[in-house]
């Protein structure tokens, strides 16, 4: 079997779940079958392969130049026309449209010079360059569906992505959601028939060894995400406002980046949190297990989140989650104490029942050797497989 996969971000350059995911499927299916990618250049960093240089996977992974600089905002609108003002050639900023379009056209005449059987485009960026190869190919398309627009604008959103969203839904022939919740989203809103949609839950990479958590005195409250609507950071703020009334000696983290950082830096100072909540900013992978093996619990107060793969790699480390109802995550999560996004007070009190409890500071180790194969990226490539081979008739 042959894939030709189509992505917009790759580790070490990503800007949340979208590059995590690609990156792990990626992996996990060329164990399975042959995968090419095609991903748009980094400008900056075009020398740098994205995995180590004696990695055979290298050799499957095709660069189109010209196609944008990598970027840690988050891809919100897609405008008619390019901005005079956006920054040159961005991935994710206000020429995205142009950008993926010239995408689409340049991995449209690559893809020829790769055998496929089929082709799997991950999220909105990358679903017009699968239908003109598709198109030309007469090839089966996937798309798989990490975001929505629905997830980052509402329901009443007249974001131009939505209707490239819908457009490609329907013209695939398979669509591939990351939970249940984001599946029911694409029924509902987007009037796609149920037959052709499937959900997968992402995996997560498998840690480099048992985590221990740090004994420290101060309980520490951990928010990982962009800083957009999508993610409830002010929630985050408010539910931190509340928690410290209980439980004083509660410190809050925000990690992450995006356009609301300033007005919730002001948020912050309104609310006099300045010396109770810090933003480290945009985090590497071993800064995040820094942080992870010493919280104390996890929030993810979420509008509308299709999966969300930080509060798995939480669960990793045994740290007790509490997350919104609308999350994709609390469907393989049934430990996590859930809320509505907008209960605030429950979330808080869920908060405070966990932080007054006697610190343990014990091993995640049982969570997982349970879960780690249930969850991993192999075992979501698996079921990608099956759905290649049950709904497209691909051997």
């Amino acid at each position: 079997m042959n894939v030709l996969m189509l992505g917009w971000e790759f580790p070490p350059h990503i800007s949340g779940g979208l590059g995590v995911a690609c990156e792990g499927l990626f992996k996990a299916l060329a164990k399975e079958a042959s995968v090419h990618l095609i991903l748009p250049s980094s400008m900056s960093d075009d020398a740098s392969p994205p995995l180590p240089d004696d990695s055979p996977l290298n050799r499957h992974i095709t660069w189109i130049n010209g196609c944008g600089e990598i970027s840690n905002a988050p891809y919100l609108s897609c405008p008619a026309k390019p901005s005079k003002t956006s920054q040159q050639n961005p991935l994710y900023g206000q020429d995205l449209c142009h950008w993926t379009q010239r995408y689409a056209l340049n991995a449209a005449t690559l893809a020829p010079q790769f055998p496929f059987d089929l082709i799997h485009a991950h999220d909105w960026m990358t679903f017009q360059a699968g239908l003109e190869i598709k198109r030309r190919s007469g090839k089966p398309l996937v798309l798989h569906l990490h975001s929505l627009s629905y997830d980052r604008n509402g329901p009443n959103s007249s974001d131009p992505t939505f209707q490239i969203e819908q457009a490609a839904m329907k013209a695939a022939d398979l669509v591939i959601t990351v939970s249940q919740y984001t599946r029911d989203i694409c029924i509902r809103h987007y009037g796609i028939s149920a037959s052709k949609i499937h959900h997968v839950h992402n995996g997560t990479h498998p840690l480099p060894a048992s985590p221990i958590k740090k004994r420290t005195k101060t309980k520490y409250v951990l928010f990982l995400g962009r800083f957009t609507r999508q993610k409830g950071p002010h929630s985050f703020l408010k539910i931190a406002h509340r928690v410290l009334k209980e439980v004083p000696d509660t410190h809050f983290i925000m990690a992450g980046n995006g356009e609301h950082r300033e007005d919730l830096e002001q948020h912050r100072k309104a609310l006099k949190l300045t010396g109770k909540l810090t933003f480290p900013g945009f985090l590497s992978r071993s800064q995040i297990q820094g942080i992870l093996a010493k919280t104390t619990a996890y929030c993810m107060p979420s509008v509308s989140e299709p999966f969300g793969l930080s509060a798995l790699e939480a669960s990793q480390y045994g740290i007790p989650c509490v997350i919104s109802k609308q999350s994709g995550v609390a469907e393989i999560l049934p430990d996590a104490l859930v809320a509505n996004h907008w209960d605030l007070e429950q979330m808080a009190h869920h908060l405070i029942k966990i932080l007054k409890k006697p610190s343990t500071h014990e091993s995640p180790s049982t969570w997982t050797l349970e879960n780690q194969q249930a969850y991993s990226w192999e075992s979501a490539a698996k079921k990608i497989i099956t759905l290649y081979q049950t709904n497209l008739g691909i051997p």
